[in-house]
């Protein structure tokens, strides 16, 4: 069957690109010729209000929010089934709504917008309509009904206004859009179910632009479609993972919510800026299940998180610029992406803009479903028709490429959705810094200290764009880099542990050999057919690499038990007890560690109903207790002085990554006091004109040098350039 991509989203992030991500590319020192202020694509954690709860001020689930021409805040509390109205302060003013099926009753409401009319529209979703109100809770009218007609609902989340005072419904569970005069009147539809572009798959939410474009939040086929309002012809799409909420932020950047994640998106899909962290906390700045979210004319961001039941607040960010901006970064984009009928040939049609230079570096890369990982990469290694030429260095800038992906030949797959990311470099290095230049004070020497840390999105950047280069330092297998050997007595090992199967108990008899991916086994299935008396005796070894450089637990459990040794030290020694057996060794992350487990079993016939079950796990200070996964298991010990160096899996680069790509850019890890003293700031002769909310991520300020005082915790690197 032929291979059918049926989206490809736009992008070109990175480090080396403008777009802003993990290192911030601007500069924080002052630049000469500075003409003005404007709106910087940072947003920060300014507030919050909430807890759980039913008196006023209180939620149970907030899942909608919305501003109000009035300047106040309105919250739809969906299982309290009110309305709550706040000052932009958090100060409560009114709330209107109880449970039921009534006019001005709600069940379950979730999506609500207010008008330029001043009337409130909300999606009540389980009531299967829309209800209108007056601003002060005055029911208006409603209309919809349970069903799959014209005008009626299943499950209705979004509501919008577009700028003709249409409101346009994401009808959720329809799998499409429905839009309506203001007073309810049916105007017309789009969207059915499917995945296909224009089809629909549990869409939770749309918002319509200035441009008089529809952005939907396809939740379920994990993009956003743009489609023309006025009619719901297909534009465009993009992949974002498992999108719930969407609005579009004054000069017509598009916020999503994805994953306890807020990714900012230019309308045409280019990532701009990410804010939280992505995993679920309570910590103000990052979310837990936020639903919902609205701008302010300003580009303030509001967000309703039902997990920790409070609105938080993100103010956008103000900068000074230049008149004239010099040494820009490469700005690349992605004009168009299109397969050709009946072949599995893709044309991305490209162009780099940098103002002052002329040749850059290109690279391109795949992402299958739009993910941001190394699991998922492609290489784009089969450009044909020449345009292999249009990647590489010395592309001229400032005007369009083509390159020509031979998709079958790169991807095993007969139909799939991936990513295009076109990357550039113009010969600054990796990462841009922006470094901090402490001189020197009594016994503290000078200090040249970045101003911002370091995360894993930035290391995972850099990969990509080592990998896309085909640099030959590093190689990528199975979504793991590793540091290209060239040692000719290094192996390439397989994964899992190699099994060696015994036909007698004590680790006797006639020897069998095979490949476990992991030791998880379940009382009775997993017995090879070749082993058919009772008494059996497995010896597993190879080598285990751990992620992280920490203490390791390793738990063993086998019904007649288990011993295990980890780099010739024994971690568990009792092989005749059926209970679980754990003990502990430090790991360097990245290294492998020689691994040997050994079980035997001397019971009564396999036939019986005995407990076979047998298991190999860890646990760790970064890793939950679970069982050793396949990819951090390889079936070769390393040869005497010499290892597989692990350096990064997945979206995660390990303490041998990072020590890597530190040489690479020529700086090393900034210690505590160095980081200290560079957050007190009080060395003589520096000066800095930049406004102290410089940096827009929600966690952060900084002093009033410039340099990030926040407490980043473990998952955050500082640099010094020595």
């Amino acid at each position: 069957m032929m291979k059918i991509l049926n989206a490809i989203a736009k992008a070109g992030r990175g480090p080396w690109t403008a777009t802003l991500c993990g290192v911030i590319v601007l500069a924080l020192t002052p630049l000469p010729g500075i003409a003005q202020q404007m709106p910087q694509d940072n947003w920060y954690f300014e507030r919050a209000w909430g807890t759980y709860g039913t008196n006023n001020g209180q939620f149970s689930s907030p899942t909608g929010v919305a501003i109000g021409p009035d300047g106040r805040v309105y919250v739809v509390d969906k299982d309290n089934n009110r309305i709550q109205v706040f000052e932009k302060s958090g100060v409560f003013v009114r709330k209107w709504g109880v449970s039921g099926s009534g006019d001005g009753q709600f069940n379950q409401p979730r999506g609500v917008a207010i008008g330029t009319n001043g009337l409130v529209y909300v999606a009540d979703a389980c009531n299967y309509r829309i209800q209108v109100f007056q601003t002060n809770g005055v029911f208006v009218r409603k209309w919809g009904g349970d069903g799959s007609g014209d005008g009626q609902f299943n499950q209705p989340n979004g509501v919008a206004i577009g700028t003709n005072g249409l409101v346009y419904v994401a009808d959720t569970y329809n799998d499409r859009i429905q839009v309506f005069t203001a007073d309810g009147t049916f105007m017309g539809k789009w969207g059915a179910t499917g995945a296909a572009p224009g089809l629909l798959k549990y869409p939770f939410d749309i918002a319509i632009g200035l441009d008089g474009l529809a952005y939907v939040a396809d939740t379920s086929n994990n993009r956003i479609q743009v489609f023309l309002a006025k009619d719901g012809t297909f534009v465009r799409l993009w992949f974002s993972n498992a999108p719930y909420s969407t609005c579009v932020i004054s000069d017509n950047l598009i916020a999503v919510i994805c994953v306890n994640n807020i990714s900012i998106f230019t309308s045409d899909g280019a990532l701009v800026r990410s804010i939280g962290g992505g995993g679920m906390s309570s910590q103000f700045g990052l979310f837990n299940y936020a639903d919902s979210m609205c701008c302010d004319s300003d580009g303030t961001l509001y967000v309703a998180e039902s997990g920790n039941k409070r609105i938080q607040v993100f103010p956008r960010g103000m900068r000074n610029i230049a008149a004239s901006a010099p040494d820009s970064l490469p700005q690349p984009r992605v004009n168009s992406v299109e397969q050709r009928g009946g072949v599995p040939y893709v044309d991305i049609d490209y162009e780099v803009k940098d103002t002052d230079s002329s040749n850059v570096c290109v690279a391109a890369l795949a992402f299958v479903n739009g993910s941001n990982s190394l699991n998922q990469l492609l290489k784009l290694n089969t450009l044909i028709e020449g345009t292999a030429t249009n990647v590489g260095p010395n592309i001229t800038a400032n005007q369009p490429h083509r390159l020509t992906w031979n998709a079958a030949a790169d991807w095993s797959t007969n139909f799939g959705q991936v990513k295009i990311e076109v990357l550039a470099n113009d010969g600054r290095g990796l990462l841009d810094f922006h470094f901090l230049d402490i001189p020197s004070n009594g016994p503290d020497p000078e200090l040249k200290i970045d101003r911002y840390p370091l995360q894993q999105k930035d290391f995972l950047s850099c990969w990509y764009w080592l990998i896309a280069t085909n640099d030959p330092a590093v190689r990528l297998e199975n979504g793991m880099v590793y540091e290209q050997l060239t040692a000719t007595n290094v192996p390439s090992p397989t994964n899992g542990l190699m099994g060696t199967y015994y036909t007698e108990d004590g680790l006797y008899g006639s020897p069998t050999q095979r490949i476990d991916s992991s030791i998880q086994f379940a009382a009775g299935i997993w017995q090879p057919s070749w082993i058919g008396s009772s008494n059996f005796s497995v010896r597993w070894t190879g080598s285990v690499v751990p992620l992280c450089s920490e203490p390791y637990t390793f738990y063993t459990y086998a019904h007649k038990g288990a011993r295990l040794w980890i780099d010739g030290q024994q971690i568990t020694t009792d092989w005749d007890t059926s209970s679980e057996q754990s003990g502990s060794i430090s790991l360097v992350a990245g290294r492998p560690f020689d691994l040997t487990m050994e079980f035997h079993h001397n019971s009564m016939p396999a036939t019986n109903n005995f407990d076979q079950s047998c298991y190999l796990k860890w646990s760790s200070p970064s890793t939950p207790k679970d069982v050793i996964p396949g990819y951090c298991l390889f079936t070769a010990s390393q040869p005497t002085g010499t290892m597989v160096r692990l350096l990064a899996n997945g979206t995660t680069t390990t303490q041998l990554g990072r020590e890597f790509l530190f040489n690479r850019l020529g700086v090393r890890e900034a210690t505590p006091s160095e980081i200290a003293r560079a957050k007190l700031a009080s060395s003589a002769g520096m000066t800095n004109s930049w406004p102290t909310r410089i940096y827009g991520d929600p966690r952060t300020n900084v002093n009033e040098y410039g340099f990030s005082t926040y407490n980043w915790g473990a998952n955050a690197w500082y640099v010094v350039k020595p």
